[in-house]
């Protein structure tokens, strides 16, 4: 599978690469990569999700969900101003 990876990498996508699970995971992927990991570095995001506290997989998902979201307007999530009224 890495191997088509690197293939999309060589052509310039995927545009967004989603890593789920902890770092020594991501870091493993990274090196089976090798230099495709470097071509892909700006489109990789791990792991995957805004931190709103998601702990179910419908969580997980609306998390993802909303940074692809984000990515794909090229906006920064952050959280809005608390305001009434």
């Amino acid at each position: 599978m890495w191997r088509t990876c690197g293939e999309f990498a060589e052509a310039g996508v995927p545009y967004y690469v989603g890593l789920l699970g902890p770092q020594a995971r991501r870091q493993r992927i990274a090196r089976e990569l090798g230099a495709t990991a470097e071509k892909l570095r700006s489109r990789i995001r791990g792991p995957v999700g805004i931190d709103i506290g998601a702990v179910t997989p419908e969580g997980i998902a609306l998390a993802i969900i909303s940074q692809i979201h984000a990515w794909l307007a090229e906006r920064e999530p952050k959280v809005m101003p608390d305001s009434f009224g």
